[in-house]
């Protein structure tokens, strides 16, 4: 019963946060707030560029990255918190359906899914493979999905072996 505590505080950090979910819709502004970054051209070869393996790129790159602005910092915070109270309330339910189960082991490897899927892309980057439409890129989220929960699988397979051998974690 433990969770019933701490999901009692994520609502009452809900409500809280409402006012402020309120005020931002009220508010009307962007909830994005935009970035350019400046980059040398190393044609995406950064390592191999530092490396000296390849020729000088001439020029500059820009990209423009977003992030969520302090209104919409304050405004997704109602969103989420009611969000993670709902799946704190309803993980054990959630728990016992079978097609819901490969989440709990991209969940309990948060961190690593992060990483391989980071590192993944690079790949993917690095032999050219660039989806050339939106049906490409769902077909290349969900093997990078499938491939990150298989890495999990093989994650909790290898600690139940080590356990079972009586090795400490």
């Amino acid at each position: 019963m433990g969770w019933v505590r701490g999901a009692r505080a994520v609502v009452v950090m809900a409500a809280v946060a409402s006012l402020g979910f309120v005020a931002a819709l009220v508010q009307g502004d962007c909830w994005l707030a935009f970035f350019t970054s400046h980059y040398r051209n190393h044609g995406g070869l950064a390592i191999a560029d530092f490396l000296g393996l390849t020729e000088r790129a001439e020029g500059g790159v820009r990209r423009v990255f977003w992030n969520p602005s302090t209104l919409g910092a304050i405004g997704l915070l109602m969103p989420v918190v009611l969000t993670t109270t709902v799946l704190l309330a309803s993980q054990q339910i959630l728990a016992k359906q079978w097609v819901l189960r490969p989440l709990l082991v991209l969940g309990r490897h948060a961190l690593l899914v992060f990483l391989l899927h980071y590192g993944l892309l690079g790949c993917a980057d690095l032999v050219g493979l660039h989806p050339s439409h939106g049906g490409w890129t769902v077909v290349m989220t969900i093997g990078l999905v499938m491939v990150c929960w298989g890495v999990g699988e093989m994650v909790d397979w290898w600690k139940g072996q080590r356990a079972a051998l009586g090795v400490p974690a």
